[in-house]
This record gives structure tokens, C-alpha cells and sequence, in this order.
């Protein structure tokens, strides 16, 4: 056992050494030194002088033995606390174990909220982990900005008044909604939470309780209600619900033309933005036809739209009688025979006879330099083979070629006899 001029190195003691004999409620008779000048806590004015109670040989510092968790178990900020924190005059008897005891004078200076009428039971609100922030559980849940708050913001008064504070959102916030001008709430429901969020009074979103005459969805859920409740101040009641009752001017102004459409926007439009249209065509719009004007092909001071005609020719008239490459008489008005909606030209050439006469391989020219104009409509009838024909192929070679062949016509024949017998070419 160490000596009492502390507690140093040890040494080792035969068995027969008197203090071998001393019993651990004996420490004292060489440790009353450091009994006597421990501060944390004052040892002198109520420990006993057993130090073996809380002290062991392996240390004398920090002592391990005290059975303090059998009075008060030391949890969170209350374990790291010093003795001398709560064991402040130990000649006052007994150290209290409520809270209060201890934090009165925390009590009777909290001012964020005043406790004067809040209740001693500290543990209501707090907890040992650390005295704030409070846990209080409020009588109804404060979320978002009513959880940043301060009490007294609603708990109004000298000393403010907790008892029989009301919850109703109109008892704190009737000066926001008399004041209310986007929009005037005047008609409205007092029910603050049908149209605002605990989150942030501002961009009020419209709920079940405000029970608008029809859905706001889309766009219109972020409208502002003075643009269809106008006035000063804004009338709601009887606000109609048809589209075409706000968006009149929208109507009159629209490119294409809406004079002759239907009065129901819906019907082309959707809530999520006016544009684009969503309008469905009697027939499909592919490539060019995607990009033209409706006015266009709907002609007229008032356009055409009902009734007009889904014919290619209806639209395509004067470009069809003004081809002349190669010209069109004689062809039929079904341009997609020979056109796509890609492109007016070229053309793809699928009118052809290609069955009789197909223009793949050698015969692979454009219209006109087997198609001679001035022998008539675009037909078998004006194909110029005698023209195109020339050098070995010419008429008087032919026609040497040919004198042993029954019925051919030699001398003057059509521009186009060479077919009679090489229809396909």
C-alpha cells in the first residue's frame, strides 16, 4: 500500500507488516490529507471516511465505487456535470432529486416562453441530454413555419397566457386575412388550412376545402384567382366555369383564324399550357402538311372548316393544271400516286404502267424525254420511241431491220408503233 505522503509507487509488504492487517475502512490513516482538501465533492462536510466505498487501489482518481445510480441515475449532461454542481452545501441535509431542486433558477428565468404558468416537472419538456432545445408536446403538432415560431408569437400577454389558447388558424391569423388583396378573402372560408401549408403562408395552393366550382388543374392551379375573379374587389360568386368565358380574347387574336370552331377550347386545348393545340385533324398531317397554315388549305374571309374536303386534288387543282413536267392532263387526281407529303418534287413516278412498261434499267429518263407534249395527252399515245430512238435505231435502219416482219409499217407511222411489238420496251 502506498505511503501517506500520497498515493504513489507501490511497494511490496511481507505478511507479517502491520499494514497488511489494516481493513479498507482503515484507508483513512493515511489518506485523511486527501480527504480532508477533495473538492469535487467537499469530502468533509458528509462522505464518510471509508474510502474504499468509492475509491480502488488502482486509481485514486476518477473514484469508481459510488453507488450513486441507487439515489440518482447520472444520464446525458448530468453525468459529465461535476459533483460540486449539484452538492452545493451539504449542510442543508439531503440533496434533492427533482429537477426543480436543482434548476429553479433556470425555471423562473426562462423568457422563451415565460414559465411562470407552465408546470415544475421538468422532464414535461426536457430532457438530460440537454436542457434546449425543449420537447414540448404541444396539444396540436407544429410543423413547418409554426415550428420555428416563438411561444409567444401566439401566447400573447403580461405574463403571456398558455391556458385555453385557441387552435383555430383564424384566432392567430384574422388580420392576414382581412388584409388579404391577391385575393380579397372576403366570402371565403376561415379555414386558413384549405387553401395554406404550415410551410410558408405565401403561394397558397388551393385545397379540399375551398371547394372551387371546378377542378383547377394544370396552368390553372398556378393562376392567380384575379384572373378570372375580376372586380375591386373581386367578385367570385357566379364566376362561369366555360373556357371560352375567360379566354375570349385568346380566341379572336389566335393564329389560325378560330371563327367557325368550335367555342370549346378543350376540345383542341389542354390545362397545361394553351399552346400547342392538341387538335385532331379528320386525317392525318404528315411531312409538309404539318408545317402549312391552316388558313391555307381552309380559305375563306370566315375559314372553311367543316365539310372541307380531305382530297389531295381539292387543295392541289392549279398545281396539277399547270405541271408541265410533264403535263398532268390525262393523269389521275390522286397526286399520292405519284407524290409524297415530304416533298411536292420530285415525284416518285408510281403512276407509271410499270407492269406494261417499266422505266427501271435503260429506260430510267425523266418524263418528258419519252413523253412528247405536242402528240397529245400523257399516255401511250404521245411516247416518242422514234424520237429517242436515233442512230441505230433510227427509222431507216428500222425499217431495213424489219421487211420480213408481217404488218410492219414502213414509210409514215406513228411516233410511237415501235410499241405494237416491244411493249415493254
Amino acid at each position: 500500500m502506498a505511503g501517506a505522503a500520497g498515493w504513489g509507487t507501490a511497494c511490496e509488504l511481507s505478511d507479517d507488516h502491520p499494514l497488511t492487517q489494516v481493513g479498507t475502512d482503515d484507508c483513512v490513516l493515511c489518506h485523511r490529507a486527501d480527504f480532508e482538501r477533495a473538492l469535487e465533492p467537499l469530502h468533509v462536510q458528509q462522505l464518510p471516511l471509508s474510502c474504499a466505498d468509492c475509491h480502488d487501489q488502482q486509481s485514486w482518481a476518477p473514484a469508481a465505487g459510488s453507488d450513486h445510480d441507487s439515489v440518482f441515475v447520472l444520464r446525458g449532461a448530468h453525468r459529465q456535470a461535476g459533483c460540486g454542481d449539484c452538492h452545493q452545501s451539504f449542510e442543508s441535509g439531503e440533496t434533492p432529486s427533482e429537477c426543480i431542486g436543482c434548476h429553479l433558477a433556470d425555471y423562473q428565468g426562462a423568457s422563451q416562453p415565460p414559465h411562470d404558468e407552465l408546470p415544475i416537472t421538468c422532464g414535461d419538456c426536457h430532457d438530460e441530454t440537454a436542457f434546449s432545445p425543449a420537447r414540448f408536446d404541444h396539444w396540436w403538432p407544429l410543423e413547418g413555419a409554426h415550428a420555428a415560431t416563438s411561444c409567444s408569437s401566439c401566447h400573447v400577454g403580461d405574463p403571456p397566457v398558455y391556458a385555453g389558447t385557441p387552435s383555430e388558424c383564424i384566432d392567430c391569423h384574422r388580420a392576414d386575412y382581412e388584409g388579404a388583396t391577391n385575393p380579397s378573402h372576403e366570402g371565403f372560408s376561415t379555414d386558413c388550412a384549405s387553401c395554406h401549408q404550415p410551410t410558408a403562408w405565401s403561394g397558397a395552393s388551393v385545397g379540399p376545402g375551398l371547394q372551387h366550382a371546378w377542378p383547377l388543374r394544370g396552368a390553372h392551379q398556378a393562376a392567380a384567382c384575379t384572373g378570372c375573379h375580376l372586380g375591386d374587389p373581386p367578385v367570385y360568386a357566379g364566376t362561369p366555369t366555360q373556357c371560352i368565358d375567360c379566354h375570349k380574347s385568346d380566341r379572336d387574336v389566335a393564329q389560325p383564324p378560330h371563327a367557325g370552331l368550335s367555342t370549346d377550347c378543350a376540345s383542341c386545348h389542354s390545362e397545361t399550357s394553351f399552346t400547342p393545340s392538341s387538335f385532331r385533324h379528320p386525317w392525318t398531317l404528315t411531312g409538309a402538311h404539318t408545317r402549312v397554315q391552316c388558313t391555307a388549305c381552309h380559305t375563306g374571309t370566315t375559314p372553311d372548316y367543316a365539310g372541307a374536303s380531305n382530297q389531295c386534288v381539292s387543295c392541289h387543282r392549279a398545281d396539277y393544271d399547270r405541271s408541265p413536267y410533264p403535263g398532268h392532263s390525262g393523269f389521275s387526281t390522286d397526286c399520292t400516286s405519284c407524290h409524297t407529303t415530304t416533298a411536292w418534287k420530285p415525284a416518285t413516278g408510281g403512276g407509271h404502267p410499270d407492269s406494261s412498261f417499266p422505266i427501271t434499267g435503260r429506260h430510267n429518263y425523266a418524263c418528258m424525254d419519252c413523253h412528247n407534249a405536242a402528240l397529245g395527252p400523257n399516255s401511250g399515245d404521245n411516247t416518242d420511241c422514234v424520237g429517242c430512238h436515233e442512230g441505230e435505231h433510227s427509222r431507216s435502219r428500222m425499217d431495213a431491220e424489219h421487211g420480213d416482219v408481217s404488218g410492219y409499217p414502213s414509210g409514215s407511222a406513228p411516233a410511237n408503233f415501235c410499241l405494237d411489238c416491244h411493249p415493254r420496251g
